[in-house]
């Protein structure tokens, strides 16, 4: 299973497919902000979303280590996923927020591929 997001907003977007959610989810949303940054995560503002599709989701906003972040994290069923948006200063993704809250907006599972798990290739309902 991957996550597809539509369109591009100006900066670059680091895709993180859907995962079963895992045990700690805090730490993998952590994980996924720091995006291999040093440095602390501050959480500046989160806001619940629905997908154009309907999947619900967070858009978070933080400041890691000397950048920034936005980010989106989306619960599928039991599986989560995030897109990530980062800059160096806050207004570079000040100008782009618009644009990339849209193209968040658009994103959604698309199971077409490798199985992931058990439940992708076997249903109770034969």
């Amino acid at each position: 299973m991957r996550l597809v997001v539509n369109g591009t907003a100006g900066l670059p977007v680091e895709i993180h497919h859907p995962r079963v959610t895992p045990d700690d989810a805090d730490a993998w949303r952590l994980d996924v902000l720091r995006g291999g940054a040093a440095g602390e995560v501050t959480i500046v503002a989160e806001t619940p979303f629905s997908t154009d599709l309907g999947w619900e989701g967070t858009f978070v906003a933080a400041r890691v280590g000397d950048g920034h972040c936005l980010a989106a994290f989306y619960r599928f069923f039991h599986y989560v996923a995030a897109a990530a948006v980062r800059a160096r200063a806050a207004e570079d993704l000040a100008v782009h927020e618009p644009a990339i809250r849209t193209m968040f907006l658009s994103a959604h599972p698309d199971s077409e591929g490798d199985a992931v798990g058990l439940a992708d290739l076997w249903s109770d309902d034969d």
